[in-house]
């Protein structure tokens, strides 16, 4: 049986219906799906789209400078000329070889070199650059390349800047160095410009604790790049902002003075304004070349560093810890006088030695100083004095006044790995070891050895704290915040003068220990103290002989020399300090050092009348 018409028609209306039902719904579906692409989810899909075409890449700043008080940059930037071949724009293979043909007769390039650059280039698919070479100061080379730059298929000048220290050796131990950012420091920052190729940041001194400062800001260059990254066109530019200038509080010439003097020793000089506590010298020898780190140092060179036993790399004036020796006689008495134990009037015979149950400690003169009072054992430096007073004024006393002038604690100046130094005290002996306090310790800590431990900083600040009463604290920073008025330190003012007057007779009357250090200046007189810190035992047969050859025995053996002084002694204006490793003598050694620093530095005061008011020409007698 057929289908009729009428049938056949009824038949095709339905199919049509479905047909068309399911285009409806398809188009429904499809206009669903394009809202959620184009409107609801168009920005999200736009940022892909742009993130796929488009190349955001930092431009490094220029980093700050580091410029002493008087105005000399210690760390600079110098232009560094990189040439480097971008692949992308290498037109073939032939066109590459000719390149490299002309740049050989323009600078000297390897045979490794080539073949490393070949290799590069084939193995790179992006616009990132593969470096060729680096140079710097070299102009005439410069010249040649740029005026050849056309023929240089693919090769490209680029200009960056590297950091460089014009003053390496005598600078180090404060400016640090810079290097290549590692995993860990862009792991911790959250600054996305760690992240950028070839940045540089600080990693010691200076460089470290202001890099914020001396960073500056990144620009940035955003480039239209097809699928294989290779670049269309620049689209937009952001220069970036160099880095701030970081000012110090060190003077150059004084820092230069300081550095010579130390010459081939092993040791720290520090010169501190005790008005304001800005540190005008902290010269640490020996130094070391901070340039050699910024593009990385080679292996030999830094197992040369390492494996220096005068320790190249530490800044010994706030790294170095040290007994400080006889330097610490004058916290002895003051704590004695502080204590009431002993005044101007109280006497001590020395024999030479100091018996102590069946234990006997001998001063430093085999013969004695017969009777002294407090300031003539300063002036003298007579261990029995203080042996005997600081067991009339107990460890407990003399801690205390320890940490009144400075010792036992980071003096918090703006540098990293500052030493605490120790003054040790019973509780301090009985978590350490185990075992009590006894008298013996107290002997050994009142002449500055047993377990006392300063820094030379630490020492400048004693001198400074010393000469003023006041609790200065250093710093090496210039700021154009004021400085906040020091306070009083809590002893008397006449008993503070007992010690100041020892200090000035120990260089300026007839048998003071550093009468040969007194200053050149007429009107400018120091109050100092010298110091003499034993790093081994001497045995009862050495002091029979009577005269120990300190300097006969291999360095690492020999005795550490010490100097701590102010000037002008009636109205300071500096405090300084010197310590030499293994230098045997501070009076020899050290205390020279502290005059030729605090002579410099006086005669740039009244040159320059930068440092408060002169102090007024001494009456002459008669």
């Amino acid at each position: 049986m057929g289908y009729g018409l009428k049938d056949f028609t009824k038949r095709f209306s339905r199919r049509m219906l479905v047909l068309g039902g399911a285009k409806g719904a398809l188009g429904i579906l499809l206009g669903v799906r394009m809202y959620q692409l184009q409107i609801r989810d168009g920005e999200k899909f736009f940022e892909l789209a742009e993130g796929n075409r488009i190349d955001v890449r930092y431009i490094l700043p220029i980093r700050g400078r580091i410029v002493t008080s008087d105005g000399v940059a210690v760390a600079d930037n110098k232009p560094k000329f990189s040439l480097d071949l971008v692949p992308y724009r290498v037109q073939s293979q032939d066109a590459l070889d000719e390149s490299l043909k002309i740049l050989q007769e323009i600078t000297p390039i390897t045979a490794e070199e080539l073949a490393e650059i070949r290799e590069m280039n084939k193995r790179s698919h992006r616009a990132a650059t593969v470096p060729i070479k680096e140079f710097t100061d070299d102009w005439q080379t410069l010249s040649q390349l740029s005026a050849h730059l056309h023929r240089l298929n693919g090769i490209d000048i680029n200009v960056t800047s590297l950091r460089a220290y014009p003053y390496p050796e005598m600078m180090s131990g404060i400016t640090g160095y810079v290097g290549s950012v590692n995993k860990k420091e862009q792991s911790e920052s959250t600054n996305p410009i760690f992240k950028a190729p070839n940045m540089k940041i600080g990693k010691n001194g200076v460089e470290k604790t202001a890099n914020d400062s001396l960073i500056g800001l990144p620009g940035e260059n955003k480039l239209e790049v097809n699928h294989v990254g290779s670049v269309i066109r620049e689209l937009e530019r952001k220069e970036p902002s160099q880095g701030e200038d970081v000012r110090l509080t060190i003077n150059h010439e004084l820092q230069k003075v300081a550095f010579e003097k130390l010459g081939e020793e092993s040791g720290a000089v520090t010169v501190m304004n005790v008005r304001n506590g800005a540190v005008m010298c902290m010269a640490s020898a020996p130094g070391y070349n901070p340039n050699k780190f910024v593009n990385g140092i080679s292996f030999k060179d830094w197992a040369e560093l390492r494996d220096n036993e005068k320790a190249p790399m530490n800044n010994k004036a706030i790294t170095g810890m040290y007994p400080p020796g006889s330097t610490f006689k004058m916290l002895t008495a003051l704590a004695a006088l502080e204590a009431g134990v002993i005044d101007e009037k109280t006497r001590v015979h020395c024999p030479g030695h100091f018996n102590l149950g069946n234990a006997r400690f001998h001063c430093w003169k085999y013969s004695g100083h017969g009777s002294v009072n407090v300031t003539r054992a300063i002036m003298q430096s007579c261990d029995v004095f203080f042996y005997e007073v600081a067991l009339r004024a107990g460890i407990e006393k003399i801690a205390e006044i320890c940490r009144k002038f400075g010792l036992g604690s980071p003096t918090g100046i703006e540098l990293i790995y500052e030493k605490a130094g120790l003054v040790p005290s019973p509780e301090w002996k009985k978590e350490r070891f185990g075992l009590p306090w006894v008298k013996g310790d107290t002997v050994n800590s009142s002449i500055g050895q047993g377990s006392v431990l300063t820094t030379p900083l630490q020492l400048a600040v004693m001198a400074a704290r010393l000469a003023t009463g006041k609790a200065v604290l250093p710093r090496i920073l210039e700021n154009d915040l004021p400085i906040k008025p020091y306070t009083d330190i809590d002893v008397s003012p006449k008993n503070l003068g007992l010690v100041q007057q020892g200090m000035f007779e120990v260089v300026n009357a007839p048998g003071g220990t550093a009468l040969g250090a007194r200053l050149d200046h007429p009107f400018a007189k120091m109050a100092g103290k010298t110091g003499t810190a034993q790093v081994r035992r001497i045995t009862a047969a050495e002091r029979a002989r009577g005269v120990f050859k300190n300097e006969q025995l291999p360095w690492k053996f020999r005795d550490h020399a010490l100097f701590v002084g102010f000037a002008p002694h009636d109205n300071p204006i500096f405090a300084a300090s010197a310590v030499v490793e293994h230098g045997s003598a501070g009076s020899k050694v050290a205390a020279p050092m502290v005059k030729a620093a605090l002579d410099k530095m006086l005669e740039i005061h009244y040159r320059t009348n930068t440092y408060g008011p002169q102090p007024a020409p001494e009456k002459k007698e008669g």
